[in-house]
């Protein structure tokens, strides 16, 4: 026997909830739940700290943290599996949680064996798990058991128990209080506290699963019962985890990246903020799972379910977002002060991005629900991608509250695109449609509020009329068509019982009056009297006075049929009854119905519409659609109750078999003698639709518009009225669904004032139909799953690809997240990035590369996969060393922030500048530059925090661009694709730092885009004039962008548009265009700079540079190590054209004539002799063909049209696994040089601060945070740069030579040595190794230099002057 308190407390707990939504009740009770093991957890914790030392409760905490963090984990997931599939499993339900509990049980054993291994080995405090067997195989027992009792709530929830979880959560944290007091007593150890947390878990979960054991198999649906597919269950378990990792890892690396990025101290009020806002995301996630399980037993109101759950979601996580909003302070005030000013502005942001989260989650409910688990893993995994590529950089700018920000735009951006999806798939008439079942589902809530309701006048108790006295028995309310229906008894001369409606307003009065006449006739006439029988009310009195009017009739048996609305099996038979009486009514022949009937069923109803308010115009639309079928139609006419609804039917049980029988039909106010056939039945399904899902009349006929057919089991009880053609043909459907919405409307207009075309009841039952008769106004929509009384539909099994990428990304997401603490950017050597990249970076990589490969398959290239992996690919290549490096990387990155730095300082440039002079007569990137750091009030090293993450944005910039470029050549989207992998694989030149030259190649890049799509002389296809002219505006935007930020891309831009018009794909405008500019920049806004430089420029033109060549070949001085760095940057180079050239014949014999890429592949060839430009135009020309070569060598790879092309996709995979080392010694392989330490930072900060006008500074090398701040100051002197002029000096006396040249100077000035300047010195054979670090303590031990500031990592010098 269970105990009797836990039943009892079930039932008060059942009746205090009764009236309250299902879904309300089980979410809220699993909020309930939440917050008593939270509320009580705290005790718990708070009687150990008291019971046990501190390093007992140390280990107690790490050991439940590890139980708690392990179970979760051995839970596969599966909480949303068992809510999604067992309240429909019927007889296999406990077969489906038995197995559940067994995966995970199987897991949790996987788990915590290795987590004693790992830990006993690894964590002194935790080493006493492998001493013995048993403390091992306790932890084991214990991660086991709450593995289970976790699994367990959503099994109840699942099972529609959701109330016994806030009684399961209330018994065991009182017995797991109690469990540990009386244990500390005996065992005063940190055991203690995992046997008072298991035990109780045990015996508690234990009772519970009795309790579930019991319940009636009755209470799971049988008609689920054997529809379950395991396979159908696999693979939604797979798409969902899959998802659900994205979303763990998205909790968990938010604070490990709040703490790197920001420091340890900074995590704290972030972690104390997010921990009260996830409070409001445990909303939307009970009440999505309460959603699951209540939709079992209401499958004929999804949609209105639905509503119902984001109604329920949104309300109390918006009010708790708003209080948290205006009491943030007192929140944060209760950790204690100092987390005010830290954490209210953090919490009021995490507090918004609660709302879209919580919208998110719930229709991740949905998605479960409907099985678009493709869906659920795009939103999941597009949340983390935002959050990464967010919240990483704001943290870095403006500290936690930039995660905060990241959440915010994560979940928002994740919210835009669930809006967008569900607006394509159903238009703006979609949108309204679900605003009304939104609306109509807080109504229904608000309803359901005990808020009291309104005492109901009470009527007289007794009067006369017709002859007796009658006394009220029941006063029903005053109804939307102004009548109040009373029951009336009378016990003289006999005991009688009758309805009486009474109406005072002229509506109600009119129609009282219509319906007495109508039961006059219908008795009148002898042969609708009798095939209707005991269905008709007899009219016993009407009077129609000053005031008022009365109609008495009789009263007929039973109640109406509105609470069967939802019991298809008690109804359908009824209905089926008076469909066959309804069939034998007198019709008349078949034939063309008159013009008469045409005025009175389409015109004159269209016409007081119209007067009503209706929008004419769509009226107009509806009138045409009407009049086009019915006059062209034969119809049987004939007699029609004209509102035959669920209100209007009168049932009671048989006497004889139970079942429910019709025993009356009333309200024959608006009985037609002339209506079409099959109108009432019509009426009835209309309505019936309606009355089950919780939804308008209005909004079912716009289902029916968009998806005109009906289920079988309609189809199979309107049958029995006569078979029309309405019941098959879609035309037919539709004008009989019309008819009887027009004569439902215009009835209801006639009935009351309450009805107008302005009020609720008209926006969504007249306006929303009259929107859908707008031409394209509808879209067809795949209908919801199982809708109302419609078999379940057949499961379409997919392709596991997906799935399987989906997974490698998550994994290689979260392998790269988790080692990024573990890289050591002090330990840079001579290889650079690749020498200190943990063991979890290379297996990201090999995840990412094997998971873009597998989605470039069939199944999965139609999801947004690919460009998913890209991103990825990206964050790996570029993202690593900017959070890894902890500063800006690369020396001339800080040189362009000095000339931001000095256009904020004097608000003006300097084109005769003595240094960087031509930075201010190109400043586009400058100035913009400025105006940012203006806006956000950042100085110097505040940008440098920033763009270090500039090569990270501009990549996935090409992302996004390139395909736009590539998809001109080609519609493969394989083939884009995989050209876009190898060109962010192959594209090693550097030049995407924070600088012009990167930003004006992305531009160029998009410039392309657009000139050879829809610009170009013939476009693949037309577009309006407008977007044209809009897209010219923008072109001719970026060509003068181009010319104004960058000496040298002008050039290659004006070769390639040269070339393009050269082959007729483009008009000579833009190249005059461009030309015209060019000249006019040169010779006139940059005339400072080229005036001096002219005569160099036009005698170098056309030679190719001596630099430029023997840049090629300077590789013998260099170390070991930077002499592999450039064997990769020339292989990866070389690979890249050997495969593009390759590719060119490949698909010339194939066919294609790929002439405009060819051409853009050529077109930087012409700068080399355009310009002296030195040695540094190779690695330009390569950059700017690099797209091209990429294109064409991804042809090697990309598998034929229509195939899978395994073992093409095999090569690409092996290619890019060698291409990616590659890439990471070419691109980061000089890393020791351009990665500069906080120290080295601090440093050059100190020296630009103290600098003064005309100074000298003596540097090692120019590679160090150079030139950032105040750079005019100095006079600069590289070392460096002076070899090998002055090597014995340097190497014999350097103090005599630097003092020397600081006396000479006026000013004085600096010496800096710093250690990316030694680096530079020993890789690449300036001086023998370690010479640097002779001359910087020969400079400290030299009597005429004192030190001004110094650092591990760094020293600065100056003259002593004492």
């Amino acid at each position: 026997m269970l105990p009797s308190t836990t039943t009892g407390a079930m039932r008060r707990i059942d009746e205090a909830l009764q009236g309250v939504s299902a879904i309300a009740r089980s979410g809220f009770a699993l909020i309930l739940g939440t917050l008593i093991a939270s509320g009580l957890g705290m005790v718990f914790w708070a009687l150990a700290a008291r019971l046990l030392t501190p390093a007992q409760l140390g280990i107690g905490a790490a050991l439940i943290s590890a139980i708690t963090t392990l179970s979760h984990a051995s839970q596969l997931n599966l909480r949303n599996l068992l809510h999604r599939f067992v309240p429909e499993a019927g007889a296999d339900a406990s077969k489906l949680i038995h197995r559940s509990y067994g995966a995970a049980a199987v897991m949790a054993l996987l788990l915590g064996a290795g987590f004693v291994a790992i830990a006993a080995a690894t964590t002194p405090d935790l080493a006493f798990l492998g001493s013995s067997p048993l403390p091992a195989l306790g932890f084991v027992a214990a991660l086991l058991i709450w593995t289970l009792y976790a699994l367990q709530e959503a099994a109840l929830t699942a099972r529609r128990m959701a109330g016994y979880v806030p009684l399961q959560s209330l018994a065991y944290s009182l017995a797991k209080i109690a469990c540990l007091a009386a244990l500390v007593v005996m065992l005063p150890t940190a055991s203690a506290i995992v046997i008072a947390w298991v035990v109780p878990a045990l015996l508690i979960g234990s009772i519970t699963h009795a309790v579930m054991a019991r319940q009636p198999v009755s209470t799971i649906p049988a008609n689920r019962a054997g529809s379950l597919s395991w396979r159908q269950i696999a693979s939604f378990f797979g798409w969902d985890y899959a998802g659900a990792l994205a979303t763990s890892i998205s909790l968990g690396v938010a604070p490990i990246l709040v703490a790197a990025l920001s420091g340890a101290a900074d995590l704290a009020p972030y972690y104390l903020a997010w921990s009260v806002t996830y409070m409001l995301y445990l909303v939307s996630r009970h009440v999505g799972a309460a959603m699951l399980a209540e939709l079992a037993t209401q499958t004929h109101r999804r949609r209105a379910v639905y509503a119902e759950a984001i109604v329920l979601t949104l309300v109390p996580a918006g009010a708790g977002a708003a209080l948290l909003l205006l009491f943030a302070p007192v929140v944060m005030l209760i950790f204690g002060p100092h987390y005010v000013e830290q954490g209210t502005d953090l919490l009021r942001i995490l507090a918004l991005a609660s709302l879209p989260g919580s919208l998110v989650t719930v229709y991740l409910a949905i998605c479960r629900a409907e099985e678009q688990v493709r869906r659920i893993a795009l939103l999941q995994v597009t949340t983390l991608a935002a959050l990464l590529a967010i919240g990483i950089p704001l943290t870095v700018l403006l500290g936690p509250i930039g995660m905060a920000w990241g959440w915010l735009a994560a979940h928002s951006i994740a919210a835009l695109l669930l809006l967008t999806m569900a607006f394509m798939r159903s238009g703006p008439l979609g949108a309204l449609d679900f605003a009304a079942d939104l609306a109509a589902a807080a109504q229904r809530l608000i309803r359901q509020l005990p808020l009291g309701k309104a005492e109901r006048k009470a009527a007289p108790t007794s009067f006369a009329m017709a002859g007796r006295t009658w006394t009220i028995d029941d006063a029903g309310p005053v109804s939307l068509s102004d009548a109040t229906t009373l029951v009336l008894e009378s016990a003289e001369p006999s005991p009688a019982a009758v309805i009486l409606k009474r109406a005072s307003s002229t509506e109600g009065r009119e129609a009282l009056e219509r319906e007495y006449a109508s039961l006059l006739r219908l008795h009148g006439n002898a042969a609708l009297s009798a095939a209707l029988g005991d269905l008709l009310p007899d009219p016993l009195h009407f009077e129609n006075g000053p005031e008022e009017a009365a109609l008495l009739m009789s009263k007929l048996p039973g109640e109406d049929a509105r609470a069967l609305a939802t019991r298809p099996d008690e109804l359908i038979p009824a209905l089926a009854s008076v469909a066959t009486t309804l069939s034998t009514l007198p019709r008349t022949a078949p034939a063309i119905p008159s013009t008469a009937w045409v005025k009175d069923w389409i015109d004159a109803p269209l016409a007081r519409l119209a007067a009503a308010g209706g929008q004419r115009r769509n009226i107009a639309g509806l009138a045409d659609e009407l009049r086009r079928y019915w006059t062209c139609t034969r119809s049987r006419l004939g007699p029609a109750h004209g509102d035959f609804c669920l209100d209007n039917l009168m049932v009671e049980p048989d006497g004889t078999t139970g079942a429910m029988r019709p025993s009356g039909l009333v309200d024959w106010g608006t009985f037609r003698q002339d209506a079409p056939a099959g109108f009432d039945i019509c009426t009835m399904a209309v309505t019936l639709r309606a009355a089950s899902a919780e939804r308008q009349l209005g909004q079912v006929v716009l289902d029916l518009l968009r998806n005109p057919q009906w289920t079988d089991a309609e189809r199979a009880w309107m049958g029995k009225g006569g078979a029309g053609p309405w019941l098959q043909d879609e035309a037919a459907l539709r004008a009989m669904v019309l008819l009887v919405w027009l004569h439902h409307v215009d009835a209801n207009l006639g009935k009351s004032t309450r009805y107008t075309t302005r009020s609720y009841w008209g926006r969504v039952n007249v306006r929303l139909v009259l929107e859908a008769m707008a031409p394209k106004a509808l879209r067809p929509t795949p209908a919801l799953r199982r809708e109302p009384l419609a078999p379940p539909e057949p499961v379409t099994e997919r392709s596991e690809n997906p799935l399987i990428a989906t997974m490698l990304l998550a994994t290689g997401l979260l392998a790269w997240v988790s080692s990024l603490p573990y890289i050591d950017a002090s330990t840079l050597g001579g290889l650079g990035l690749i020498g200190i990249l943990p063991p979890g970076i290379y297996l990201a990589y090999a995840a990412i590369i094997a998971g873009f490969c597998l989605s470039l398959t069939p199944a999965a290239l139609r999801t947004p996969l690919p460009l998913l992996f890209l991103a990825a690919l990206v964050l790996l290549l570029h993202g690593t060393p900017a959070i890894s490096y902890e500063t800006l990387r690369y020396s001339w990155a800080w040189k362009h922030i000095g000339v931001i730095d000095y256009i904020m300082r004097h608000h003006s440039l300097d084109p005769t500048a003595r240094y960087l002079s031509a930075y201010h007569n190109w400043p586009g990137f400058f100035l913009v530059s400025a105006w940012i750091a203006n806006w956000f009030s950042l100085d110097a090293l505040g940008i440098a925090n920033l763009a270090r993450f500039f090569p990270t944005a501009l990549n996935l910039g090409f992302v996004a661009v390139l395909p736009l470029l590539l998809r001109n050549f080609t519609q493969d989207r394989r083939l884009i694709w995989i050209a876009t992998a190898l060109f962010l694989a192959g594209n090693w030149v550097g030049q995407d730092y924070f600088s012009p030259q990167g930003t004006t190649f992305f531009l160029y890049t998009g410039l392309l885009a657009l000139l050879t799509g829809p610009l170009a002389a013939t476009p693949r296809q037309a577009h309006h004039p407008a977007a044209l002219a809009g897209l010219s505006v923008a072109a001719l935007t970026i060509i003068v962008a181009i010319i104004a930020t960058h000496q040298i891309t002008p050039l290659f831009m004006l070769s390639g548009l040269f070339c393009l018009a050269l082959i007729r794909r483009l008009n000579f405008g833009y190249f005059i265009f461009a030309l015209v500019a060019e000249l006019l920049w040169l010779f006139y806004i940059a005339e400072p700079f080229i005036a001096p430089e002219l005569a160099d420029l036009l005698a170098g033109f056309g030679k190719v540079s001596g630099e430029t060549l023997g840049r090629l070949a300077n590789t013998a001085v260099i170390s070991d190590d930077q002499r592999l760095v450039s064997l990769a940057s020339r292989g990866l180079s070389g690979v890249l054209g050997l495969a593009a050239i390759a590719g060119i014949i490949v698909r010339f014999r194939a066919g294609h004539r790929d002439l405009t890429a060819f051409v853009l592949l050529a077109s930087p060839m012409p700068v080399l002799f355009a310009t002296p430009y030195g040695g540094e135009v190779i690695f330009r020309l390569y950059l700017f063909a690099t797209p091209f070569l990429a294109f064409f060598a991804a042809s090697l790879f990309t598998p034929p049209q229509g195939s899978k092309g395994t073992w093409r996709l095999v090569a690409l995979s092996l290619a890019l696994a060698v291409m990616v080392p590659a890439f990471l010694l070419a691109n980061n392989g000089k890393d020791a040089q351009y990665r500069f330490s906080p120290a080295e930072v601090e440093a050059a900060d100190f020296l630009y601060r103290h600098s003064e006008p005309g100074q000298l500074l003596i540097e090692g090398s120019r590679s160090y945070p150079s030139q950032f701040r105040n750079y005019e100051n100095f006079t600069y002197v590289p070392l460096s740069e002076e070899l090998p002029e002055i090597a014995d000096d340097l190497l014999t006396a350097p103090d005599r030579l630097v003092v020397r040249w600081l006396r000479n100077t006026p000013a004085g000035g600096y010496v800096i040595i710093t250690r990316s300047q030694k680096a530079v010195f020993d890789s690449m054979g300036l001086l023998p190794p370690g010479s640097l670090d002779a001359i910087e303590r020969a400079l400290i031990a030299s009597p005429d230099l004192t030190i001004a500031f110094t650092n591990q990592d760094a020293t600065v010098l100056t003259l002593n002057t004492d």
